[in-house]
This record gives structure tokens, sequence and C-alpha cells, in this order.
């Protein structure tokens, strides 16, 4: 097992972006400081030859420019926050709105920073960042820790976070899969043990109905 360190590129805006391999022979996966986001992840076929099964960008120019978070870490929130507002403990807070009126991940904060890695042992990267109160509109100042770690066969990412006051918060990896490695994904056999679906409105918010997934395209039971 092994962890190397590179430097990726640079920033438009200035600021150096580091690049983390973490392999050992059967998983190898990149991180970036930037986002701390999981940027290739290399995994054998049926025959050993290891391919990248991950959505990605072959700069960080591209990156910058075009991502839709792809295998970034997003925050404060992911996903979409209604009319970018919300109540606590009743005070309404007003967030950004960055995607059609909603605060889509956070406003992108977290996604688009630059993190400070560490490895903390052999096979395990570790990526820290801290957003200062009031950013993004949140409440609270938050210091998040994400952490890679490859044992095996298998990649384990996990989130740890703190507040210095009450606070919403809900991190997650933005990774797209294609587990062929090469191609679209309309030959992959997808199964999900759900009998119902959310319908969401034309901000994709989900209207609080649940609907049975039978005759419609999200029944992938069998």
């Amino acid at each position: 097992m092994s962890i190397a360190k590179e430097v990726y590129d640079v920033l438009p805006g200035g600021g150096n972006v580091d690049v983390y391999t973490l392999d050992n022979g059967t998983l190898r996966a990149e991180v970036l400081t930037y986002g701390a986001t999981l940027n290739r992840l290399f995994v054998p076929d049926k025959n050993g030859l290891r391919k990248n099964v991950l959505l990605t960008f072959n700069t960080l120019e591209q990156r910058v420019a075009h991502s839709a978070f792809q295998g970034e870490v997003v925050g404060r929130y992911a996903n979409r926050i209604a009319n970018a507002k919300f109540s606590l403990q009743g005070k309404e807070y007003h967030v950004t709105a960055n995607k059609e009126g909603v605060c889509l991940h956070g406003g992108g904060e977290f996604s688009h920073a630059l993190w400070h890695a560490k490895i903390v042992d052999e096979d395990t990267l570790a990526l820290h960042y801290t957003s200062p109160a009031g950013s993004e509109g949140f409440p609270g100042k938050i210091t998040a820790t994400v952490r890679y770690q490859i044992k095996g066969g298998t990649l384990a990412v996990a989130y740890q976070a703190s507040a210095d006051e009450d606070t919403i918060i809900n991190l997650t990896n933005h990774a797209y899969f294609n587990l062929a490695g090469k191609g679209n994904v309309l030959a992959h056999v997808l199964r999900i043990n759900a009998d119902h679906y959310l319908p969401t409105d034309e901000n994709s918010i989900p209207t609080g109905e649940r609907r049975p997934v039978a005759g419609t395209a999200f029944d992938f039971r069998q």
C-alpha cells in the first residue's frame, strides 16, 4: 500500500492543487485537494486489468469550468434547499440561491474549496476544511474532515463535521460511476429495492407525495 503526493495544477485565481494517489495493487484512487475530489478510481475488471470507473476531467481547468460536482465533496448541505431558506429553532436563514432559486449543494462552497490534506497512516488520507460562520448564509463555523481509505478491494469514504453553534449539515460525495470503464451505462444491470419514489417539482424539490414505482421508469425492483 502506498500514498503518493504530486502537484496537480494551479487554480485560475491562484492556489496549488495537489493530487494524492492511494494504491494497494488492487485499487487505485486519485484524490484532489480541490473539493476533496475523488478524481479517478481504478478497479480490476474480470481479466484483472484496472480501469477508471469515474466520470472525470482531463485538466483542472476543465473541471473548474464545466464540473457538475463530479467526484467532489458537496456541502454544507447536499441536494437542494427549497427557496434557498430554512428555519432553525424559530429563526429563518437565507442561503445562497445558485440554481433556479434554490440552494444547490450548499452553494458549492465545499466543492470549490481548497482542502488541506494529511496522510494519517499507510492506507488513509484525511482532508480538512473550515467554513466560517455565515458562509453562504449558514449559521455556525464548520470544521469538516473527509477520509479516504483503501483496504483490500474496498474504498471507504468517511465524513466528520463539528459546529460551534446549531446548524444544519449534510455531506456526501458526488461521484458519477461507469462500472464498464468506457462507453455509456445503458448496458448496466441495476436493482433498487424501492416500491415508491418521491415526485419533484420543476426545481427538483420533492412535493411530499409518494408514488408507486410500478409502471414507471423508476421501477428497478427486477
